[in-house]
């Protein structure tokens, strides 16, 4: 809400130059509107030109000067006495809320279509549509629904298991994420679910990556239950290898897949 005001600029003493717009290198970050207006109240269209590039030129001369010696005053956008009033907040944080709806309901709509037509097996699908919900038994969502369990991931033994810990943030996967994921496309981010971890490498890996990329998170969930109900050490070589083993002799089989056409000779 607090971007939807904006300064009335009379004086220019107030409203610091470039925070609204951007912040040239070449200038300090405690400079103000005024330094922008000559004497006589009137901008300075030629310091204006020599500072900012033309689309911002424009945008600044489009702004009254204003004159007088009152005081810059902030000013609500979304009413023309610029006074904020709880209604016009309301209908504006509800316009909000419903385009924020939208735009995250047309991104999973994307995604799940895009899972659907991945091609890999039935039950991998089913599995990453219930991690993007939520819904699988890690320490973390059994201590939710009231079952009595130390909720520390198993694995580092460091950490609380929630479902994203489990599949990607646990130190013990690190090394897994390094080795399979194609150099630049890593990245830096740090997600809260699984389901904006899947949203973020579907527009950054191909089709084929993004196959091994759920195979593997599967596979890594597989291991995991290995590991509690028998005991197995958890291989983060052994994983990625097997994924890509997994994909490898589904396309292989794939390509096989030739028909066998029978001419007809007879007369």
């Amino acid at each position: 809400m607090e971007r939807r005001f904006g300064f009335m600029v009379i004086d220019g003493f107030q409203e610091v130059m470039f925070h609204s717009l951007y912040h040239p290198q070449h200038m300090d970050g405690n400079n103000t509107v005024d330094q922008l207006k000559l004497t006589n109240g009137d901008w300075n269209i030629q310091k204006i030109k020599r500072i900012f590039v033309q689309s911002d030129v424009d945008g600044i001369l489009q702004i009254p000067a204003g004159i007088g010696n009152l005081e810059d005053k902030r000013v609500w956008s979304h009413d023309k006495s610029g006074i904020f009033t709880v209604k016009s907040g309301y209908w504006v944080g509800r316009k909000l809320g419903k385009d924020q709806e939208r735009d995250s309901s047309s991104n999973r709509s994307d995604w799940w279509k895009y899972l659907w037509h991945l091609e890999i097996p039935q039950k991998i699908k089913n599995f990453i549509w219930k991690v993007c919900y939520d819904w699988i038994p890690t320490y973390g969502n059994l201590r939710k629904r009231g079952i009595d369990c130390d909720e520390i991931c198993k694995a580092c033994d460091s950490e609380g298991e929630s479902t994203i810990h489990a599949l990607w943030d646990c130190p013990i996967l690190k090394y897994a994420r390094e080795w399979w994921l194609p150099p630049g496309k890593l990245g830096n981010c740090k997600f809260n679910y699984v389901l904006d971890l899947f949203g973020f490498y579907s527009k950054r890996l191909s089709k084929i990556e993004m196959e091994l990329f759920c195979v593997i998170i599967w596979k890594i969930w597989c291991c995991r239950n290995d590991r509690i109900h028998n005991g197995n050490c958890l291989d983060v070589n052994e994983v990625v290898w097997w994924s890509r083993n997994f994909i490898d002799e589904r396309r292989l089989v794939g390509c096989n897949k030739i028909g066998l056409v029978v001419n007809d000779e007879r007369k």
